[in-house]
């Protein structure tokens, strides 16, 4: 099952509510984005934004799990969630 970008969306954002609730995890998100308070009230209308949230969440396990939790899906679903955005479809992990 894949998902509309607009589904992708509203996920990301129902993610970065998570995130938002545990200080540190938003700090740290906040550190490697070099996101600021302002970039996350807008992030809703910025794909490349909610692409990062889901590659943010991806890169420890138990933030997938949480995320997971929190949004009522499966861990492995964020591999669809990602590939709805434009270029999420590659990966170049490193």
């Amino acid at each position: 099952m894949s998902f509309s970008q607009a589904q992708a969306e509203d996920l990301a954002i129902q993610a970065l509510a998570w995130m938002a609730d545990d200080p540190e995890v938003i700090g740290q998100f906040m550190g490697w984005s070099g996101a600021d308070v302002d970039a996350l009230k807008g992030a809703a209308e910025a794909p490349e934004m909610m692409l990062a949230v889901i590659d943010f969440i991806l890169l420890r396990d138990e933030w997938v799990l949480g995320a997971s939790a929190h949004l009522g899906i499966k861990p492995e679903r964020f591999a669809a969630i990602r590939a709805a955005f434009p270029g999420g479809q590659e990966t170049h992990w490193t």
